[in-house]
């Protein structure tokens, strides 16, 4: 591994500054394969900012924070990313986007990712909304998102509006009350994970052991295919 001295990391960011034309951001750095990574900045000056300022570069999160940012040209921005986008902006949109004003400057005007976009007349579409939801049930391994979960997202309450409850939402997505989501199991497949389920246990599952599992598929899976769990597990040999 080549070993990087202080003034040669910082000229180095120096000239990647010059090409850009301002301040770069780490990823920037590091998906240069002419620079060190910004791993090797981190390290040696003890953060990305204490590395920017080393090299007599502002941090660019702290040059557009010093910029006094009416709402109104914030709004006109945020229309401005949804015309190029052909969409409502989702945040991550907004981090990729290094000519628009950061995240926190949007939270600090408007108090939520939700109210800057109500402000700017935008409103996520109800398959946007689903897509969200469901993005976010996968991440989270499976299971709906709590409120505290949602940063980001339309709140729950705009979900409950917009489909008449946060239950249909969570139906519409395809995601049980529960928080499991559901999939379209064959009989094949569902008597297959039952067997399974009973070897683990070494014994036969009943309810409990299904529904506390959250790899296994839902009760009402098994009574929708089979009418009673007794069925299914009379189709999986289970006596």
């Amino acid at each position: 591994m080549k070993k990087y001295t202080e003034d040669m990391l910082i000229m180095m960011l120096r000239k990647k500054a010059k090409e850009l034309g301002r301040t770069p951001k780490s990823r920037e750095v590091t998906a240069d394969p002419k620079m060190p990574i910004a791993l090797t900045y981190q390290n040696t000056f003890g953060s990305w900012n204490a590395a920017l300022v080393a090299a007599g570069l502002i941090p660019l999160e702290t040059r557009w924070q010093s910029q006094k940012w009416s709402k109104k040209t914030l709004v006109s921005s945020l229309q401005k990313l949804a015309r190029t986008l052909g969409q409502t902006p989702k945040i991550t949109d907004l981090k990729e986007d290094l000519t628009m004003p950061p995240v926190s400057v949007y939270l600090r005007a408007f108090g939520t990712w939700n109210k800057a976009l109500e402000t700017a007349g935008l409103r996520y579409s109800e398959e946007e909304m689903i897509s969200m939801l469901q993005e976010k049930a996968e991440e989270l391994g499976g299971r709906a998102p709590i409120p505290e979960e949602m940063e980001g997202m339309p709140s729950q309450g705009m979900y409950a509006s917009t489909f008449g409850a946060w239950s249909k939402a969570l139906r519409r997505a395809g995601i049980d009350v529960s928080g499991r989501i559901r999939h379209h199991y064959s009989r094949e497949k569902l008597v297959l994970l039952l067997q399974e389920k009973a070897k683990e246990l070494g014994r036969r599952p009943g309810i409990g052991d299904i529904e506390s599992d959250p790899e296994m598929p839902s009760f009402r899976a098994y009574r929708t295919a089979f009418g009673t769990l007794t069925e299914a597990l009379e189709a999986a040999e289970l006596k």
